[in-house]
């Protein structure tokens, strides 16, 4: 996610342990990141485009994302990162 990408580049300056943890649980979970990329992509180009923001068009794309999110979060928690998951989502 966006986020993620965000909070690795932001993370490697500052600590590279941090850096590394997040970069692994990300590696760890690709198997969930996957299916939520073509989803998302398929979403995009099917719904985005054609002027389809409603929010039943998009809701097995966050299923996926919620999915991604957990395990990554899971990951970190379990190398002392958890403090990472304190933030508010929009």
């Amino acid at each position: 996610s966006k986020y993620l990408s965000t909070m690795s580049m932001s993370s490697s300056s500052n600590s590279g342990s941090l850096g590394e943890a997040v970069a692994a649980a990300a590696d760890v979970c690709s198997h969930l990141r996957q299916p939520y990329d073509r989803c998302f992509i398929d979403w995009y180009r099917q719904s985005f485009l054609s002027g389809n923001l409603s929010s039943e068009a998009d809701a097995t794309c966050k299923k996926l994302l919620a999915d991604y999110r957990k395990c990554v979060m899971q990951e970190l928690a379990a190398k002392g990162k958890e403090h990472v998951a304190d933030f508010e989502e929009t």
